[in-house]
Order: C-alpha cells, then sequence, then structure tokens
C-alpha cells in the first residue's frame, strides 16, 4: 500500500585515522507505492569533520530521488537520471519496515501515551549475517558466493530497534540504533541512528509521480513518439485504462517480482492483469 514517511538520521564515523573521523545529519521526506516504489527528497544535509569542529559542510539542499523498477534516479531539472547500482544502507531510507522481516527477538514493552495517542511498542535486534543477506536480497545479488565474500571482507551492520504501532495496527513509528564496522587494512566504526515517522496509509498518490519517463516538475510523459508508434510508461497505460469505456487484459513484467508495478491498481479498475518476470518468481 502507500503511505508517506518523515526520517531523520544521525550518522557517526570513527576511522583509524583520527583526522577522517566525523559526523553527518540529513532528514528525508518520502512518499512510497510498494517495495521498490518511492519517491524521496533529502533535506538539512550536514557534514561535520572532527576534530576541527569549526568545519562543517552543508550538502545540496532538496535533492529528489526516486527509486523505480529496481533502479535509482536523481532528478535533474524536468526529468529523471539513472544512476549506477549501489548496495543500499538498510534501515536508513525507504526499507526500514522491510528490514522488520529479519528482525529477531522481539520484546512487548509497556504502551506509550504522547499528544497523538496510544501506541504499542516492541523492540526487536537485528543481526549481521541476517542484515548482509537482506543487502544483497534487496540488490538482486544474492547467492551463496556473494554472502560469503561479504562475510570474508569483515563487514558487520546490526543493532537494535523499536516500532511504535497505533490503535488500527499501522506502523506509526520506528526507531534504529545500528553499527557498521569492518576491520582489515582500513578499520572503521559507525553508528547510525535513525528515526521513521509513518503517516497517510492508504492515501491515493498518482502512479505517474512514481514513473521515470514523466517529468517530475511538469508530471508529463516523456516516451519516446515515432509516427504512430507510441511507446507508454506503466503510469500512462494506467491512465488510458482509466479512461476506457471497455475492459481488457494488460499485461505487466519485470526482472523480478519486487519489479512487478501497477498490478493491484489495473486490478482495482477491473482490468485482467497477466504477469511475468525474468526470473520466474512470477507467471
Amino acid at each position: 500500500g502507500t503511505y508517506r514517511i518523515a526520517i531523520d538520521v544521525q550518522h557517526t564515523v570513527r576511522a583509524s585515522d583520527a583526522l577522517t573521523d566525523g559526523s553527518s545529519s540529513l532528514h528525508v521526506d518520502g512518499e512510497i507505492a510498494g517495495p521498490n516504489q518511492a519517491r524521496l527528497v533529502i533535506r538539512d544535509v550536514q557534514v561535520r569533520i572532527s576534530p576541527y569542529q569549526d568545519q562543517l559542510v552543508s550538502g545540496s539542499d532538496g535533492q529528489e530521488i526516486l527509486l523505480a523498477g529496481g533502479s535509482m534516479y536523481k532528478r535533474q531539472g524536468d526529468q529523471w537520471v539513472e544512476q549506477p547500482q549501489t548496495l543500499s544502507t538498510p534501515g536508513l531510507t525507504v526499507d526500514g519496515l522491510l528490514l522488520l522481516e529479519v528482525a529477531k527477538n522481539h520484546q512487548l514493552l509497556e504502551p506509550i501515551e504522547t499528544l497523538g495517542g496510544t501506541f504499542e511498542r516492541v523492540a526487536f535486534t537485528l543481526e549481521s549475517r541476517d542484515v548482509l543477506r537482506f543487502m544483497l536480497q534487496q540488490a538482486g545479488q544474492y547467492n551463496s558466493e556473494a554472502e560469503l565474500r561479504l562475510t570474508l571482507s569483515g563487514l558487520n551492520y546490526g543493532g537494535t530497534g523499536e516500532l511504535w504501532i497505533d490503535k488500527e495496527g499501522y506502523p506509526a513509528h520506528l526507531g534504529l540504533d545500528l553499527t557498521i564496522s569492518r576491520g582489515g587494512s582500513n578499520p572503521y566504526q559507525a553508528r547510525a541512528i535513525s528515526n521513521t515517522i509513518f503517516s497517510d496509509f492508504g492515501k491515493t498518490i498518482p502512479v505517474s509521480r512514481f514513473d521515470p519517463t514523466f517529468g517530475p516538475v511538469s508530471q508529463k510523459s516523456t516516451s519516446p513518439i515515432s509516427g504512430l508508434h507510441v511507446t507508454f510508461s506503466r503510469a500512462a497505460l494506467y491512465l488510458l485504462a482509466e479512461r476506457s469505456p471497455q475492459k481488457g487484459i494488460v499485461f505487466v513484467g519485470g526482472r523480478g517480482r519486487v519489479d512487478v508495478l501497477c498490478e493491484s491498481e489495473f486490478r482495482s479498475l477491473g482490468w485482467e492483469v497477466q504477469v511475468t518476470t525474468e526470473d520466474g518468481s512470477r507467471g
């Protein structure tokens, strides 16, 4: 389903060379439409370099990011520009709820009362091996050899968390306290604390906002047109289906299960949906 997030992240790093120690902070506002569909705005980026505490570097404010179809895009003007594939940092962006799949040692805490209401609380732990496997799976790179290489690299990524749940059963707040460390010739240890507020579950968000072929400002399709042959994005096809007086069949697909977009939206219009994926996980 759809929902919105607001994330605050605090990050500190201690490397083997004290001159490279530092800290950073940022705020992220986002719209989420599924496991692999998100539109983010990164604000208030600050990086402090120590031990020289007066060296404060501020990053570009209001940077817009789109995650769609297994790819990441950055906004440049009224276009989305695809970026090189990298491993994500679980829990620090839009995948906090997905990370709960690998959470362990769940403990029910006392409910908490705030001005926003009463919330149930659940504490949990995140073990490094589970989180590293999750990273590879999210990047579509998981296999036993890749997992072994990541383990032998000396990378550790784990920590603790706490989830607040509202009276309707929706997540309201997710707090994570993560430690990321690596040994070897260039060791370092980092701590990341993130706090995510969730809202607007189930609210309608136009599918075109998650389509890289739509201009992020104009919301107009940038799909190429050649003669009478038009290449429609799934968002443009959805708009046509929504206005069509007759129902039909629509074919959707992707590299894997998480890349299948707009299936439920087409079904809600009364269309028959045929799904296929390259890896065989659907269809």
